[in-house]
């Protein structure tokens, strides 16, 4: 074959294999741009969904009222981040802690100085597995350092009742512990699911689990405190019965800028993570509306 042939026939074959070569890295990078999009716009969609699931769950709680009384909190007159501030022309605020064994060495003298005029401290609790009752360890503790420190107290019994007899007898346990003792705010029934670890409320309806705040709080009422009840958004649409468990007070949990609930609350707490001067560990903080 002649020089000027060969040479040719060599330039035609290296000319369609860089042809080949720019074919295939056009599409390989055309494949990952693709894949790179397809990610990208699932994103968008998995995020818009929840937002239109946040926004669905907000509407349908609020559209759909009960005739029951409505928050009289307006967003707009929440001031502070870590320690909140409600003022409008009705209401003004106080801010509280709760705690209890969990929290071991509290400077109570320090915790009024930072600006708490209040505590709820658990009294007592039954085991979420065995069923006891038990009082908790420190109390008493807790009570005399918040009472010498001048903050006014109530109490909660973190509760695990399966059924009304459980939930009166948790009463009667309460009273026990504090009918010698000056409790200035509410007696609070807090009946809470164990996300951890089993538990002995599995499988106790809705039905029940209303007929237990109802019956604590009536019997607390009885005895001659004043009952509330401590809830939150999930246990207000699936586990509780609302007209019935708004003839009390509500203790409303929800850590967020602003509460979502839609109807009439006394306290609300919003954060569970709280650190300042006098609590060693991360606290709860409440704030109670107080009218003018």
């Amino acid at each position: 074959m002649p020089v000027s042939l060969y040479n040719k026939v060599m330039a035609r074959r290296v000319k369609k294999k860089y042809i080949l070569v720019i074919a295939i890295m056009t599409l390989v990078f055309t494949i990952s741009i693709l894949l790179v999009l397809n990610v990208l716009l699932t994103n968008i969609l998995n995020k818009e969904e929840d937002e239109k699931l946040i926004i669905d769950y907000r509407y349908e709680l609020k559209d759909d009222l009960l005739d029951l009384p409505l928050s009289a909190i307006d967003p707009s007159s929440i001031s502070g981040d870590m320690f909140k501030t409600y003022e409008d022309d009705t209401y003004t605020s106080e801010l509280g802690i709760d705690v209890s064994s969990h929290q071991k060495d509290i400077d109570w003298d320090k915790v009024k100085e930072a600006g708490i005029e209040f505590v709820y401290i658990r009294c007592g609790y039954r085991g979420y597995q065995t069923g006891l009752l038990n009082t908790d360890e420190m109390f008493y503790d807790h009570y005399n350092g918040a009472k010498e420190a001048g903050l006014k107290v109530g109490v909660y019994f973190f509760s695990h009742a399966i059924n009304i007899d459980e939930a009166i007898e948790e009463a009667y346990y309460t009273y026990e512990l504090i009918k010698d003792l000056d409790i200035d705010l509410e007696v609070v029934y807090d009946l809470e699911d164990i996300d951890y670890d089993e538990s002995r409320l599995e499988g106790v309806s809705s039905d029940t689990r209303t007929d237990c705040a109802m019956a604590f709080s009536s019997k607390i009422q009885e005895l001659g405190y004043d009952p509330m009840i401590y809830t939150n958004l999930y246990w207000t649409e699936v586990h509780y019965d609302l007209e019935k468990v708004m003839n009390y007070p509500i203790w409303f949990a929800q850590y967020s800028d602003t509460p979502d609930f839609p109807y009439y609350f006394t306290l609300w707490q919003y954060t569970n993570s709280a650190l300042f001067d006098g609590v060693d560990v991360q606290t709860d903080i409440n704030l109670r509306l107080v009218k003018k």
